[in-house]
């Protein structure tokens, strides 16, 4: 199957965002309008997510709850994301835990978390996805997409009011936050070729103005307790910024594809890279603080990426994407 280049573009700038955010200080970052671009790389993963299951899903022709909730279904997109984790947490990780005289319970509640380093719940998230889409897409099958959509909207803005309260390091993993965010991938994937995107302008513009009060001006409503604007309200604003990166009349270019069939690999690596940075880069600038993240994060992630989809322990590993 050919690459899309439109989705590999989106990709590369996403992961790049992920690197710069942890490597640059959050004061320059909101110079380049962090709140507005930056912090959008998660939600831009989620709504490809959604949007690129749809297109396996028809490929496969898969469209009932139970082909799509099936374990063989499952378990290969779960294994993608599970074993490169697993092998990344257990060579280094596990061997950090373990040199550093970590209890068997903080190291088995480190594994469940996604592990140390920054972005580890991206990892639980996934899994998480994976298993709600069936019943996402479910629901627009068997509804009108708009009204589905709506209606994921108000469940999830409902849910993020009632979770105003729970335990931060649970509510990092937990996926209530990008519900919406994988539900507007499906209902591109389903009305790309029909969608009017001057209906969207008025959504979009609420996103706008929520991002900007909430980061700008310190404005707070009753959902954002953590995570600052990283809410469904926010999200029409990503979902616009993917819909201009998926109809962007681009060519292909090997690096873009590279990095962008490589992501997850990359995202794993930083996820390292970080964790021992300040042993090898801790006095230098931040300009080339971020040059070498970037440069070993890609570097590294790239050939990660080639390693397992050349010499990897299960076939399932060469359809990986961070999706």
């Amino acid at each position: 199957m050919k690459r899309n280049s439109n989705i590999d573009l989106l990709k590369t700038i996403s992961i790049v965002c992920v690197i710069i955010i942890h490597s640059l200080p959050r004061d320059i970052q909101m110079l380049i309008a962090r709140p507005l671009f930056l912090q959008h790389a998660v939600p831009v993963f989620m709504i490809l997510f959604g949007y690129n299951r749809v297109k396996s899903s028809e490929r496969k022709e898969r469209h009932s709850f139970r082909d799509l909730f099936h374990w063989d279904n499952l378990s290969s997109q779960l294994k993608s994301i599970f074993i490169p984790y697993f092998l990344v947490w257990v060579l280094f990780e596990l061997s950090y835990g373990l040199a550093a005289n970590k209890g068997l319970t903080e190291i088995v509640q480190s594994f469940i978390l996604g592990g140390r380093g920054p972005g580890g719940y991206f990892i639980v998230l996934m899994m998480q996805a994976i298993l709600l889409f069936p019943a996402l897409y479910t629901l627009f099958n068997r509804y009108n997409p708009t009204k589905a959509l709506t209606g994921i909207f108000l469940f999830n803005f409902i849910l993020e009011a009632m979770s105003v309260n729970m335990n931060p390091e649970l509510y990092r993993v937990f996926i209530s936050r990008h519900i919406f965010s994988i539900a507007l991938g499906i209902f591109l994937a389903k009305r790309k070729d029909t969608l009017s995107l001057k209906r969207w302008i008025p959504f979009v513009s609420i996103s706008l103005f929520y991002i900007i009060s909430v980061e700008y001006f310190d404005v707070h409503y009753f959902i954002e307790h953590m995570w600052d604007s990283q809410h469904p309200l926010a999200y029409f604003w990503t979902f616009f910024l993917v819909y201009i990166g998926l109809n962007l009349p681009i060519k292909s270019y090997k690096w873009v594809t590279e990095i962008g069939q490589s992501s997850y690999y990359i995202f794993l690596i930083q996820k390292i890279y970080f964790m021992f940075r300040n042993a090898f880069f801790s006095d230098i600038s931040y300009e080339w603080d971020t040059i070498i993240s970037l440069v070993i994060s890609l570097t590294l992630g790239i050939s990660f990426y080639y390693l397992a989809k050349n010499n990897y322990f299960v076939d399932d590993l060469r359809k990986t994407k961070l999706s």
